[in-house]
């Protein structure tokens, strides 16, 4: 019996030194992964023990720090903020990290505690105390910062574009709106995982960047591909810029993100291509840490170098062109470099508004931030740089902001903390037209008077594979009013009876014929039947009537609305309601109507299905008053018009966005009378919220979107359903 005990207990003994030591095991390889920033790898490994995940402080610490690393912000915060019970911590630093959590979450004043809090358990003479001291100044500019009202909307361009992976270094292309390049790290890349040397490494190494293409389709960012292998190497490639015809790309390429070359590709055709680059003849010292060129009239190029005898770290410079020759580079001054970085800079159209990157921690709220800064030539001077402010900026890095075409829209990297990997793109849409993309008057350039609203015309498009697959002809996709153009059919299809045999006729004595009853006459302002995007045949010729009417009377305006179900994500759903009016909005221009004289809307409807596939048209006119001649306005005719308040003679309406395409995203939901609205001659669709027949009420409710971070929201109002002139 006692040899049985005895027995017994080795075994158990032999158990719990066992998992000791595999629990041992397992820490050693997750500290291996976490030295090589492997994190999610890390923390997989942690969380399958018992021990170190709930017992073990080391191993609560690095679960800690990884679910910070890998934007699980919450679940990190609760287990650092679980190793601070104690009266002496056993890792100070998770102070440090829970500030880090609180200062991604915007919550500054919570991370500037923190942040304090760990200066007291350091020595005075910590390295990492500078940086912390840095930190809670940045966190004071944001507390400063985040409650200035903006004129701006920023969102991630979605889970289609950005990845676990590295999205940067956006470019919009110059003439077509709804297309996008981008650069990123991603794996899969081509020439797999390297280590720093450039040497295949597939267990430890990194992938390169690579470069990428995207388009709107259906209102949404997606259909991403690859440029093709002969731009795509197993070096680093990222993106600088497009000239501004869009027939030259311009590129860095080297084995690490700080050495290598600028290459310039002019898209020629897969047959015509080579394996030779073509470097870019401008005075670039890539190998002095000369990067991220852009170009005036090229006779101007501004770039970021980390050369010797700069102010700090990146400082921007300046270099001319004079009869036919580059100058030496000019560091652009202590105004816009700093002891820090200054990198990523965009030139606006006007060739005197600059706008870069910088983490300087006296205007930072995080790492680099986008700043603006104007030239003064009676000066020859620089404006001091002030914060384009939140949303474009962040507690984490953002940068490559870059300013599109149509002045309304602009695209940047970022790192915060609620996206989808390291870095991901965001698009910004202002609320106004951003006067800086006007180009001066004695700037001669083709197409420079039809940049602001052009529809893609001529820039050649990458080859991503080999051979390229063949695609059927479609319309244009940046127009959206393009998306329905079909050629109408010179008469309605007639279509057979389903009973092919001939009708009795009653043939007994003194039977007198039956008349047939007559048609009951469609009002052509009856609503209009649309099936998806698509016109039902039978309603051209009431279309045609409307056409006649509103060129007959070019005072006239038209409403045209049309609904949704409601449910689902309410962008999307808006969207869709709204393509169906535009469908409508298309066969009247073709018909001859003008721009200004349409005005689509679409909006969310309860109820029957079939309902929902009607198209509402109201007449209104210039100045919004009653049209006459029996022509229907909304709130005249009820029969003819959903009993919605956006139907009603006049209401308010709170704009809380504008965007080229739907709004994938929580920023509408929770709120009453969502509606899109969108005019042929302007580009972007306008969101709206609430639908008010008194002013103070919309006023009110204007005021409670503003407190839920809506900025940008202003109060908008309709006569008759026009929208009238701020």
């Amino acid at each position: 019996m006692a040899r049985l005990k005895l027995l017994l207990f080795c075994l158990f003994v032999g158990n719990i030194l066992w998992a000791q030591n595999s629990d041992q095991d397992k820490l050693r390889e997750a500290k291996v992964f976490f030295g090589h920033e492997r994190y999610a790898e890390a923390l997989s490994i942690l969380s399958t023990s018992r021990q170190l995940s709930r017992v073990d402080e080391e191993g609560r610490f690095l679960i800690g720090v990884c679910q910070y690393q890998t934007n699980k912000l919450d679940e990190a915060y609760q287990t650092l903020a679980g190793l601070t019970q104690g009266n002496k911590p056993s890792y100070p630093e998770c102070w440090l990290y829970m500030g880090k959590v609180r200062h991604a979450q915007h919550r500054f004043k919570e991370a500037s505690d923190h942040y304090k809090t760990y200066l007291r358990t350091i020595f005075p003479n910590d390295p990492k105390r500078r940086m912390v001291i840095e930190e809670i100044r940045r966190c004071a500019n944001g507390i400063e910062l985040q409650f200035q009202s903006t004129n701006v909307f920023a969102e991630n361009l979605g889970s289609e574009v950005n990845t676990a992976g590295d999205e940067f270094a956006p470019i919009s292309s110059p003439n077509y709106a709804d297309r996008l390049y981008f650069s990123a790290i991603r794996s899969q890349n081509t020439g797999g995982a390297r280590d720093a040397y450039g040497n295949p490494d597939p267990r430890w190494g990194h992938f390169y960047s690579d470069m990428f293409s995207t388009r709107v389709i259906r209102g949404l960012w997606s259909d991403v591909k690859p440029m093709h292998y002969l731009l795509n190497s197993p070096k680093h490639e990222i993106l600088l810029g497009i000239d501004e015809s869009g027939q030259a790309l311009y590129y860095f390429q080297g084995w690490d993100l700080q050495r290598g070359d600028v290459i310039v590709d002019t898209f020629q055709r897969m047959e015509n291509r080579t394996l030779s680059s073509t470097p870019l003849p401008a005075p670039l010292r890539t190998h002095e840490g000369d990067n991220y060129p852009v170009f005036y009239r090229d006779t101007l190029m501004i770039f970021a170098s980390n050369r010797r005898g700069g102010y700090g770290g990146w400082d921007l410079y300046k270099v001319s062109k004079r009869d036919g020759r580059w100058l030496l580079p000019e560091n652009l001054g202590p105004t816009i470099n700093t002891a820090y970085d200054e990198t990523t800079p965009f030139l606006a159209n006007d060739g005197q508004t600059l706008y870069f990157s910088s983490n300087d921690s006296k205007k930072s709220i995080g790492g680099l931030d986008v700043f603006k800064s104007t030239f003064v030539p009676q000066k020859n001077i620089w404006s001091p740089p002030k914060s384009v402010g939140m949303p474009i900026n962040s507690a984490s890095d953002d940068a490559f902001f870059k300013i599109a075409q149509d002045g309304f829209t602009a695209y940047f990297a970022s790192s915060r903390k609620e996206g989808y990997g390291e870095r991901d793109i965001y698009i910004a849409f202002f609320q106004d037209f951003l006067i800086e993309m006007e180009y001066p008057p004695n700037y001669h350039q083709d197409q420079a008077a039809n940049n602001r609203v052009q529809p893609p015309q001529v820039e050649p498009e990458y080859i991503p594979d080999f051979p390229p697959p063949v695609e059927p002809a479609k319309p244009a996709e940046s127009n959206p009013l393009a998306e329905n153009d079909f050629d109408r059919p010179v008469s309605p299809p007639v279509n057979p009876p389903l009973n092919t045999q001939p009708a009795p006729v009653n043939t007994s004595i003194g039977a007198t014929p039956k008349a047939e009853p007559e048609p009951v006459p469609v009002s052509p302002y009856a609503p209009i039947e649309v099936d998806g995007k698509s016109i039902l045949p039978t309603e051209y010729d009431r279309l045609d009537q409307l056409g006649d009417k509103l060129i007959g009377r070019r005072d006239l305006r038209l409403v045209i609305t049309a609904y949704h179900p409601a449910g689902g994500p309410t962008g999307i759903a808006l969207f869709e309601a709204i393509e169906k009016a535009e469908a409508v909005g298309q066969y009247l221009l073709r018909k001859g109507v003008a721009k200004e004289q349409l005005f689509m809307r679409g909006a969310l409807l309860e109820g029957d299905e079939q309902l929902q596939k009607r198209v509402e048209v109201a007449f209104t006119t210039v100045d919004g008053a009653s049209p006459g001649d029996d022509l229907p306005a909304l709130g005249g005719q009820p029969e003819l018009h959903q009993p919605l308040t956006i139907n009603a003679p006049l209401h308010y309406k709170v704009q809380v966005a504008s965007a080229k395409r739907a709004i994938d995203s929580d920023y509408l939901e929770g709120f009453s009378a969502p509606m899109i609205e969108k005019t042929p001659d302007f580009e972007y669709y306008r969101y709206t919220l609430g639908a008010f027949t008194d002013r103070s009420a919309a006023e009110s409710f204007r005021q409670k979107m503003k407190a839920n971070g809506r900025g940008s929201a202003y109060l908008a109002t309709y006569k008759l359903g026009w929208r009238m002139a701020r």
